[in-house]
C-alpha cells in the first residue's frame, strides 16, 4: 500500500486513452476501462487531475466502480454488460486491485487465483484488450507479490512499483 501503483495505473491508462507516449514509449490509442474495486472517489479525482495536467478532458477513459466477481460467470456477464455500454471496446482494462477483485476469494489459493485468471482470459478473449492488474507485494517486498504464484505464472509482464521507481520483474 502507498507504493504508487494506482498512480502508475492511472497514468498508463490516461496515456493509452490519449494515444500519447508513456515514459517515452509509444502507446496505441484506445479507450480504457478502469475498474475501481477500491477508493472510487479518490480515483475519479485523480483521473480528473490527470486530465487537467495534460490538458485533454475528452480522452476515452472510463473509471467504473467495480463489484464484478470474475471468478464466476455472473460477474463476467455483468462486466460484459458494462463493456457493451461503452462507445468502443476498451483496448486497456485496469483492475485495481487484485485482492479486492477476488471478491472474497483467497489470494493464497491456487484454485481461486486460477478461477480469476480464467475470468481475465475470458475478458481478453472477448475484448482483445490488454489487462493491467494492480496487486500488492507482501510484507517483504523482495519476495514479490502476495499470494499464490498462479497469478505471476499467468501474467506476461510484471512491474514492481516502489515510490517513484518502476522495476520490471518479469517479461
Amino acid at each position: 500500500p502507498g507504493s504508487g501503483k494506482t498512480f502508475m495505473g492511472l497514468d498508463i491508462a490516461y496515456h493509452v486513452a490519449a494515444g500519447t507516449p508513456w515514459m517515452d514509449r509509444k502507446t496505441r490509442q484506445g479507450s480504457v476501462l478502469y475498474l475501481a474495486y477500491e477508493g472510487v472517489g479518490g480515483l475519479v479525482k485523480r483521473a480528473q487531475a490527470l486530465r487537467q495536467k495534460y490538458g485533454d478532458a475528452d480522452v476515452p477513459m472510463y473509471v467504473v466502480p467495480a463489484a464484478f466477481n470474475l471468478r464466476e460467470p455472473a460477474g463476467r456477464q455483468a462486466l460484459g454488460g458494462v463493456i457493451a455500454a461503452l462507445p468502443d471496446k476498451p483496448s486497456l482494462i485496469v483492475i485495481d486491485t487484485f485482492a479486492r477483485a477476488l471478491m472474497g476469494g483467497d489470494e493464497n489459493s491456487a484454485q481461486d487465483v486460477g478461477a480469476f485468471n480464467a475470468g481475465v482470459a475470458a475478458l481478453i478473449e472477448a475484448t482483445g484488450a490488454c489487462v493491467l492488474i494492480l496487486h500488492h507485494t507482501g510484507k517483504d517486498a523482495s519476495r514479490g507479490a502476495r499470494g499464490s504464484s498462479a497469478l505471476q505464472g499467468a501474467v506476461d509482464t510484471e512491474i514492481a512499483v516502489d515510490g517513484k521507481s518502476l522495476l520490471p520483474t518479469k517479461q
